[in-house]
């Protein structure tokens, strides 16, 4: 199992768990996609969005196209991208092939009878699911494997690549369906996009925090003893006085943010404090992002 996934030492826990994963993503992303994109001939993003504008102009299936689609790019990126990558995305091709035929009668249920609801739902389940499988280091294949061989060959980047690619196919089907499918396609990628961004980084989110105070001392011993975290003291000089200070630097969770505020204004009103939003914290304190 050497290399597999794109990892270099991959046990079998992290093996199963990463499958799991693929699968359970796939499944999500065809349940949004036949769910509530098809119906409304909606598009997600990618090769999948392709395929499906190919399902609604013939008798064949979108897990066929997705299939047939990726063959040729799946010898492309034999040569021109890697094996290890292939090797990997395959897994999740299999997956998502599997799981859009298993799904495929959910297009019928009529369980999605308002389009913007269906845009939303169907974007975010099918954002959501890509990001589980790209959490696993796998993919769906298709644009990927397109978008890094251009990468490769010449330089353009990933994201200009699939961005250019899906105006591509939201064009083709705003001239084909009408240009309401078209826009509310281009609400389902938005969600696809924020989904995939959320669940890559994790949901959870941590703040971090840089005092300038004249009482560093009391401030760290403060959060240190009545929250539990851990302070880091960095060297910082001012650019106006060229005086040296200590800066205060620590992460904590989103609940506790407002007690560290009270706990430096109370000791220090005159401190400079500043606030940035962070993700994937892992470490004593903090439960790591699963992967």
């Amino acid at each position: 199992m050497r290399k597999f996934f794109g990892i270099e030492k991959l046990t079998a826990g992290m093996f199963w768990r990463n499958l799991a994963l693929i699968v359970l993503g796939s499944l999500i992303s065809s349940i949004g996609i036949n769910a509530f994109l098809v119906p409304h001939k909606f598009l997600s993003s990618g090769v999948s969005g392709l395929s499906q504008l190919f399902s609604y102009l013939t008798p064949l299936s979108v897990g066929t196209y997705v299939l047939l689609l990726n063959i040729p790019l799946f010898i492309m990126g034999w040569f021109y991208v890697g094996r290890t990558f292939v090797i990997g995305s395959a897994v999740g091709l299999i997956a998502f092939t599997g799981c859009l035929y298993a799904t495929e009668w959910m297009s019928h249920a009529g369980w999605a009878p308002e389009a913007m609801l269906s845009a939303l739902i169907g974007g975010v389940l099918s954002g959501g699911g890509t990001g589980l499988v790209f959490r696993a280091n796998s993919s769906h294949g298709g644009i990927d494997i397109v978008a890094a061989a251009i990468k490769k060959r010449w330089s353009y980047s990933i994201g200009t690549v699939a961005f250019v690619f899906n105006v591509f196919i939201v064009t083709l089907l705003g001239l084909i369906f009408g240009l309401h499918a078209a826009l509310y396609t281009i609400v389902a990628h938005f969600c696809s996009a924020m989904a995939l961004d959320r669940v890559m980084t994790g949901i959870d989110t941590s703040r971090a925090v840089f005092i300038i105070s004249s009482e560093p001392q009391k401030i760290a011993d403060m959060i240190t003893k009545k929250l539990n975290r851990g302070v880091t003291f960095l060297e910082g000089e001012g650019a106006y006085l060229g005086r040296r200070q200590k800066v205060i630097y620590c992460v904590v969770s989103l609940s506790q943010l407002a007690r560290v505020k009270f706990y430096v204004k109370s000791l220090d009103p005159n401190a400079f404090l500043t606030v940035a939003e962070v993700s994937e914290v892992s470490g004593e304190g903090f439960r790591a992002v699963p992967i």
